[in-house]
C-alpha cells in the first residue's frame, strides 16, 4: 500500500507455557517482532528461535498452501474485499482483507455441491450406518479412493408417503409423520372445537402452527399445504393438535406425499475401496442401501476448478482436472452454495458442460450479457433461452469461434476481449457482431509476429489509463506492449527489454494513473518495481532509467542506497544534466563531480524507433525496389530532449551510423528545457534500398515523437 510493502506495526507479546502458535502468527520478544514459520507449542523462546520456528520479520505476510511452482497457474476473481483463488490441484481459497495488516486466508468449502452425474449402475449400492453425526459408508463395489477425503457425497432415498388416522373426543396431539413439501388433511364427523396442523424442524422438540380449523357442527376440512423447499431443505415432521373439542367426535386423516430425501456427507477418513468414514452435513433418509448416489465434483481425487468469474450474481467456477469443459454456477446471490432444490428453482445452482466434439479445457472466462468461455479448442457462450437471465431450465451453450486459446487470463477493453491463441504466439480479439448475431474476432498481431518469434506469452495485464496498453510477459523475461485504441484504429505493438528477467506483471489503480508493477530477477536479487508514468514537463524530474531511485533534497555529491545496483553501470541525471555513466560502488554509492539536489539514478535502457521502407506512388506504380535517399527529416516532438539519428543503426561495415542531434541550447546554470514543436535534422547516408530513418535515445531523457516527415531523393533501381 502507498507503493511500499505492508509492515506489521505491532504484535502481541510472546506467550510461553505451551501456548499454540501456527504459521503466520506474529509476536514480540525483547522489542523484536518475529514471524512463525513452523507450527508449535511454545517452550522457551530462545530454544524455539534456535530451532527455526521463528524468524525476525516486520513485513506483513500471509501463509498460503501453494508451492512456488504453482504460482504462475493461480487464477483470481474479486468481490469487494474478498479475493477468490483457483488452481486445479488445490481446494479453492479466499483471501479476505479486514485491514491493511489484517488478512485471512481460508479454504472455500461448499457444503451442498456440486456433484457429478448420478450413479446408473443398480448393482453399485451405498449404505450408511446412521442418519446424522459420524457415519460409515459401505459400498457394494470399489468406488472409494484415499484422495476423496474432504470431498462430498450424496445419497438419495425414496421415502414413501406417510399417513395417520385418528378419532378424537377431547383435546390431544397425534403421532407425527415425515413430510418434505406437501401434506393433506381430511376431517369427518359432526363436532364443535378446533384443531391445527403443526410442523417441527428439530425432530419434535418445538412446533409451529401451519393451519388452524374450527367447527360448530358445521365444517370439515379437506385441503392440503405445500412448504417452500428453499426454506426447508430437509424433511420435517407434521402432526395434528386438537386444541379444543366441546362436543361430537373429530375424525381426521393426515397424510404426506412421497419424496426423495438427499443426504449429504463429507468424507473424513478412508478405510478401503468399499468403506469410508464421513460426517453428515444434510440428514440421510434411510440406512438401507441405495444405488442413487452421486460423488462430489471437487476433491483431491477429481481436482478443483482452475478458473472463476462472477456472472449474473453467481460465482461461476470452471475447468477441473476431471471435468475440464464444465462450468459450475452457484445459486443466485449465494456464492458458497452449489445445491439444487427439489423441485428445481430458478435461483438454483447450474452445471453447464460444453458439448464440444473434443475434450477442450476451459482456460478463461469473461462476463458480458453472455458468459464467454475460452477453451483450448475455441470460444463458447453460455446464454439463456428466455431473455438474458440464466436459470437451470433455460441455459444453453453455443460455439462462437474455433480458435483455441492459451491458458492465460484474457483482458477486457470496453466491449472487446483480447486473448492469446494456442501456442502463445498470436493475439486475437473477439466482440459481439450485430450482423452475425454472435461473437466474432480477428488476429491483431498479424503485422507484429516477429515480436513473438522463438518466445511465447505467459501472462497479460491491462493498463487502461493513460495509454490503453495491454502488457504481455514473454517466457524469456521481456515485455511486449500493445497500445490498443480500436475506435481510433490504433493497434501498435512495442517491445521492452531490461537488464534482467521479468517474472510477473500486474496492474493496480494508482492515484493519478493505472500502475504497472513487475517482479524482476536482476544481478543482485529479485525486486518489485513500478513502471513510472513517462511524461513530465519539468526537465529535473525526468525519470528515464530502469530499476532506478530518485533523490530530492539538500545538494550533495555522494548518494547512497543503491545496494540493489552494486557493481552495475548506471545512468545519471543530476539537476537536469546527463552525467557520465559510472559503476555503483560496493557500499551502494555513487559520487558526482558537482553537488546536485535532484538526481535520478538507474540502469540505462535504449529507446529505438525505425521507420518502414518509404512508399510513394509514382508513374511506375511504386517506389519500392528503387534506391532512395532521405537527406533530411522533420521530427514533430512533444516535451523532448536528446537523441541520435541516422539512416540505420549500423553501416555496411558494422559501424554506428548514428549521430547526436536534438540538443537545444545548453546552459551551465540551468538544464535545457524540454522541446515541443517541429525539428528538422540531417539524416546522412547515401542512396540505399528501402529508405529508412533510425532514432535512438541513449540518455535518461524523455522523447515523444508524434510524426516524421521525409525529404526524399530517388536514384536508380537496386541491383
Amino acid at each position: 500500500t502507498s507503493r511500499a510493502q505492508i509492515q506489521m506495526s505491532s504484535a502481541p507479546a510472546w506467550v510461553g507455557s505451551s501456548h499454540s502458535y501456527v504459521v503466520g502468527d506474529f509476536v514480540t520478544s525483547s522489542a523484536v517482532q518475529y514471524y512463525c514459520i513452523v507450527a508449535h507449542s511454545s517452550g522457551t523462546f530462545a530454544t524455539d528461535l534456535a530451532a527455526g520456528k521463528w524468524v525476525a520479520q516486520n513485513i506483513y505476510e500471509v501463509p498460503t498452501p501453494y508451492a512456488v511452482a504453482d504460482v504462475p497457474n493461480l487464477r483470481f476473481e474479486q468481490s469487494a474485499d474478498t479475493l477468490y483463488i483457483f488452481h486445479n490441484s488445490y481446494q479453492q481459497q479466499t483471501l479476505v482483507r479486514n485491514g491493511d495488516s489484517s488478512w485471512t486466508m481460508a479454504a472455500f468449502i461448499p457444503t451442498d455441491g456440486p456433484f457429478l452425474n448420478e450413479n446408473i449402475d443398480i448393482s453399485s449400492t451405498l449404505a450408511s450406518t446412521g442418519l446424522t453425526g459420524t457415519v460409515t459408508l459401505n459400498a457394494a463395489k470399489s468406488i472409494f479412493n484415499v484422495n476423496q477425503v474432504g470431498g462430498l457425497w450424496k445419497l438419495s432415498h425414496y421415502i414413501p408417503g406417510q399417513d395417520f388416522s385418528g378419532a378424537y373426543s377431547g383435546t390431544g396431539t397425534s403421532t407425527s409423520i415425515s413430510c418434505f413439501t406437501t401434506w393433506r388433511i381430511i376431517s369427518h364427523g359432526t363436532w364443535t372445537g378446533a384443531f391445527q396442523i403443526e410442523k417441527s424442524i428439530d425432530n419434535g422438540s418445538t412446533w409451529t402452527m401451519l393451519r388452524k380449523f374450527s367447527s360448530t357442527n358445521d365444517f370439515n376440512a379437506n385441503t392440503f399445504g405445500t412448504e417452500d423447499p428453499t426454506i426447508d431443505t430437509v424433511p420435517f415432521l407434521i402432526r395434528i393438535n386438537v386444541t379444543a373439542l366441546s362436543s361430537g367426535t373429530l375424525n381426521v386423516d393426515l397424510s404426506s406425499d412421497p419424496f426423495y430425501q438427499d443426504g449429504i456427507v463429507r468424507i473424513t477418513a478412508y478405510t478401503s475401496v468399499t468403506q469410508v468414514t464421513a460426517t453428515v452435513l444434510q440428514e440421510i433418509g434411510l440406512t438401507s442401501s441405495t444405488w442413487t448416489w452421486s460423488e462430489g465434483a471437487w476433491s483431491n481425487y477429481r481436482g478443483y476448478p482452475g478458473h472463476g468469474r462472477f456472472h449474473q450474481d453467481r460465482l461461476c467456477q470452471s475447468g477441473s482436472t476431471h471435468d475440464p469443459d464444465t462450468n459450475w454456477l452457484s445459486r443466485s446471490g449465494n456464492y458458497t452454495s452449489y445445491g439444487v432444490f427439489n423441485p428445481v428453482q430458478d435461483s438454483d445452482a447450474i452445471d453447464i458442460p460444453l458439448p464440444s466434439r473434443q475434450l477442450n479445457s476451459i482456460n478463461g472466462l469473461i462476463s458480458f450479457a453472455q458468459l464467454i468461455c475460452f477453451t483450448s479448442g475455441g470460444s463458447w457462450t453460455v446464454q439463456s433461452t428466455s431473455g438474458n437471465t440464466l436459470t437451470p431450465m433455460s441455459s444453453y451453450q453455443q460455439p462462437e469461434e474455433y480458435y483455441g486459446s492459451e491458458g492465460i487470463e484474457p483482458v477486457v477493453i470496453g466491449r472487446e476481449v483480447i486473448y492469446v491463441l494456442t501456442h502463445g504466439k498470436q493475439i486475437r480479439n473477439i466482440s459481439f457482431n450485430l450482423y452475425y448475431n454472435g461473437f466474432l474476432g480477428s488476429e491483431v498481431s498479424i503485422l507484429s509476429r516477429h515480436l513473438f518469434a522463438n518466445k511465447k506469452v505467459v501472462d497479460m495485464a491491462y493498463q487502461q489509463f493513460p495509454d490503453s496498453v495491454v502488457w504481455m510477459l514473454m517466457d524469456d523475461g521481456s515485455l511486449v506492449g500493445l497500445t490498443y485504441l480500436r475506435e481510433q484504429e490504433v493497434v501498435a505493438f512495442h517491445r521492452h527489454d531490461t537488464n534482467g528477467t521479468i517474472l510477473s506483471i500486474t496492474c493496480i489503480p494508482g492515484a493519478d494513473y493505472d500502475e504497472i508493477w513487475i517482479t524482476v530477477q536482476r544481478q543482485n536479487g529479485i525486486f518489485v518495481e513500478l513502471l513510472e508514468q513517462r511524461l513530465d514537463t519539468d526537465p529535473l524530474n525526468a525519470f528515464f532509467v530502469d530499476s532506478g531511485l530518485s533523490y530530492s533534497g539538500a545538494p550533495a555529491t555522494v548518494f547512497t542506497g543503491l545496494n540493489h545496483l552494486i557493481g552495475q553501470t548506471v545512468s545519471i541525471l543530476a539537476d537536469g544534466f546527463v552525467e557520465p555513466p559510472q559503476v555503483v560502488a560496493n557500499d551502494g554509492s555513487i559520487t558526482l563531480s558537482e553537488s546536485s539536489s535532484v538526481v535520478q539514478v538507474g540502469l540505462q535502457y535504449l529507446s529505438d524507433l525505425e521507420t518502414l521502407n518509404v512508399e510513394v506512388a509514382n508513374q511506375l506504380g511504386t517506389i519500392q525496389g528503387n534506391l532512395v535517399k532521405i537527406p533530411n527529416a522533420t521530427f514533430r516532438l512533444v516535451n523532448s530532449r536528446g537523441g541520435w539519428v541516422g539512416p540505420a543503426e549500423l553501416d555496411e561495415e558494422g559501424n554506428s551510423y548514428l549521430h547526436e542531434d536534438f540538443i537545444p541550447q545548453r546552459s551551465d546554470l540551468t538544464p535545457p528545457p524540454l522541446f515541443t514543436g517541429d525539428y528538422r535534422v540531417e539524416i546522412g547516408g547515401g542512396f540505399e534500398a528501402g529508405g529508412r530513418v533510425f532514432y535512438r535515445q541513449y540518455d535518461p531523457l524523455p522523447v515523444t515523437i508524434g510524426a516524421i516527415f521525409h525529404e526524399l531523393e530517388t536514384g536508380g533501381l537496386a541491383p
